[in-house]
């Protein structure tokens, strides 16, 4: 069990290492790349506004396999579009699972087509 708490511990402290030297660099991980704009879109009602009024159409591909801060960001997005799509499977093709995709979804439609 000790061994266990330590490995725990160093994972903290080697997190704590790659935050401190991604923040000193300037730099962003893919993560931070989804992070960000959610934070700065659920902050900032003006820039969601301002964002949703450019988005007219929006399309997700392989919308099984979103996380929950993707679908976030999505959400957001999605809102404002003329129309959304959202296209995958009921399991993640990269597990070796899944079945035929959905049909196509029709940039004039306002609904969602996902299968999940």
């Amino acid at each position: 069990m000790a061994a266990g708490w330590r490995f725990l511990s160093m994972a903290g402290e080697v997190g704590k290492a790659y935050d401190a030297a991604l923040s000193e660099a300037g730099a962003v991980d893919f993560t931070d790349l989804i992070r960000l704009p959610v934070t700065l879109l659920t902050g900032a009602p003006d820039v969601l506004e301002s964002v949703r009024a450019d988005v007219r159409h929006l399309l997700v591909d392989e919308f099984q396999d979103v996380d929950a801060a993707q679908a976030e960001l999505t959400g957001l997005l999605a809102l404002g579009a003329d129309s959304f799509c959202a296209v995958g499977t009921r399991t993640s093709r990269s597990t070796g699972g899944g079945e035929p995709p959905p049909p196509p979804c029709s940039p004039s439609s306002a609904t969602t087509r996902a299968r999940r």
